[in-house]
């Protein structure tokens, strides 16, 4: 009675008996096993929980931004994405109801170039850091080609423990496209003028 007074949650007598010894310590073995399980899944839970309502807090932020925006868990699997993600990566504005699923479909598939060890994402989740990477091509839903540029940052919740990360996609298409007619524009200026000075010359 002492004993259960002080805590404690069993008792055995002198002399014990080494099978019913074994089989105690095999069931609160178990016991404690199932208590660990128990409260790593209740921490997963609150870390998905944290994961949702900071992503959602941030989606509502950036949804007005000309960018796409991507949230992902510690494991690197998107959990939401805004309605600029799928007019990046399908080249066209998302009218089907499957447009979530057809950007999961190319993130296992053609978004290594993003999820690479050394891309912003995994220096986001394993480094704990905030980075751009260079101008990237990727190859979109729809088969076209587009040069985004990809910034990812640590998402943090309770205790400042690490429960995703935010991915930042940005669309240079179409200034790639205007500074490339602008360097061809200017090198035919440049051949004309010498072509010009040539004949003057003559």
């Amino acid at each position: 009675k002492k004993g259960y007074e002080a805590g404690g949650i069993d008792y055995f007598t002198k002399p014990f008996d080494p099978d019913i010894l074994k089989m105690k310590v095999a069931a609160y073995a178990s016991f404690r096993q199932r208590a660990i399980a128990l409260a790593e899944r209740e921490r997963q839970v609150r870390e998905s929980q944290e994961l949702l309502r900071v992503g959602q807090k941030l989606s509502a932020v950036l949804r007005s931004l000309p960018v796409g925006v991507l949230i992902a868990d510690t494991d690197g699997r998107i959990c939401q994405a805004t309605e600029e993600v799928s007019r990046i990566f399908k080249s066209a504005e998302p009218a089907e109801s499957d447009s979530y699923a057809g950007i999961l479909e190319w993130w296992d598939t053609s978004g290594r170039v993003i999820k690479d060890a050394a891309a912003p994402l995994s220096r986001a989740l394993h480094l704990s850091e905030s980075s751009n990477s260079e101008p990237v091509e990727i190859t979109c839903l729809d088969g076209s080609t587009k040069t985004i540029l990809v910034s990812a940052s640590p998402l943090r919740g309770i205790g400042g423990r690490i429960v995703g990360a935010v991915v930042l996609i940005q669309d240079l298409t179409e200034t790639t496209m205007i500074e490339k007619d602008l360097a061809d524009r200017v090198t035919r200026l440049v051949g004309l003028g010498v072509e010009l000075e040539q004949r003057a010359a003559h």
